[in-house]
C-alpha cells in the first residue's frame, strides 16, 4: 500500500465490533487517502489497513521493535531492525 491510495471513511463492522473515530460521530465518506487517514486517526481507514494487509501480519508486526526512519524508498516509508 502506498500513502497515495485512497480509502472509503464508512461505517464498517467486524462481527460484533464497530471502531469509532473520537469526536463528533461523521463520517468523512469518500476518497481519503491512506496518509489522510491515518494522519486524521481515522479508525475505519486504519482497520481496512488492516484487513488488506492480513490481521495475523499486522499482530505480527506489532510485535517486532522496529524503528521507523524518514528515508523514503519510492513512496514507501522504510523500517529498519534496531541496532543490536
Amino acid at each position: 500500500m502506498r500513502p497515495s491510495d485512497e480509502f472509503v471513511d464508512a461505517p464498517i463492522r467486524i462481527g460484533n465490533w464497530q471502531p469509532r473515530d473520537y469526536g463528533p460521530g461523521r463520517y468523512q465518506g469518500p476518497e481519503m487517502t491512506l496518509a489522510e487517514g491515518l494522519a486524521q486517526s481515522i479508525n475505519t481507514i486504519a482497520v481496512q489497513v488492516a484487513q488488506r494487509a492480513g490481521i495475523r501480519k499486522v499482530v505480527a508486526a506489532a510485535h517486532r521493535p522496529r524503528h521507523f526512519v524518514g528515508t523514503r524508498s519510492g513512496d514507501e516509508l522504510v523500517a529498519r531492525q534496531p541496532a543490536r
